[in-house]
């Protein structure tokens, strides 16, 4: 779905229901600054990412680079800084540009996993560094006593990527649906894992 501003320049280019069917990840409203490198150029582009996916992101400014050009990202989010390469998927002259990321380094993809968490509402801001190693919204009960166990010392619940997106893919569509998420149909999303 886009987002803001831009669902009328882009209901000219493209039918809103078939962009949501291309979709493999949902995407979250955001404001956050993205500071753009094009290879083989020493000019710098900066624009404002106003929505966020595993996948890819939206980035206004005036000055959208050409469908499929490739460029480095350096992406600021939640305080999170995120560096990923991605190419260019749709262009809204004037306006901005949807991109889809190429290349994204684990450490990267885990920020950008907990900035989603966040965005959707599922934890509680980060309490460490941006690169903590899983979001706090998914940690499994530890299996000492509850006066043994502090969140600083509690095991994270460690998933794949894709696995996290599946989750949150599936939390969402129970969202949508139903417009609530109880504690029993998350636990029953965690276990269809």
């Amino acid at each position: 779905m886009i987002r803001g501003g831009h669902e009328a320049g882009a209901a000219s280019h493209m039918d809103p229901q078939a962009q949501n069917e291309r979709r493999q990840h949902p995407r979250y409203r955001c404001e956050g600054k993205a500071e753009i490198r094009v290879p083989d150029s020493t000019a710098v582009l900066w624009g404002t990412v106003t929505d966020l996916s595993a996948g890819g992101c939206y980035v206004e400014l005036a000055s959208p680079l050409p469908v499929a050009s490739e460029a480095k990202f350096t992406l600021t989010i939640l305080e999170a800084t995120i560096q990923v390469d991605a190419k260019v998927a749709v262009v809204h002259p004037m306006f901005g540009m949807g991109v889809q990321f190429t290349a994204c380094p684990q450490l990267e993809f885990q920020k950008i996993q907990e900035v989603l968490y966040q965005l959707s509402g599922l934890a509680a801001p980060l309490q460490g560094p941006a690169s903590s190693p899983a979001p706090e919204a998914v940690s499994a009960p530890s299996p000492a006593p509850a006066s043994a166990a502090t969140p600083a010392t509690a095991s994270p619940f460690r998933i794949s990527p894709q696995e996290a997106c599946k989750i949150l893919e599936q939390i969402v569509k129970q969202l949508t649906q139903k417009g609530v998420l109880t504690k029993a149909d998350f636990m029953a999303i965690l276990g269809k894992k």
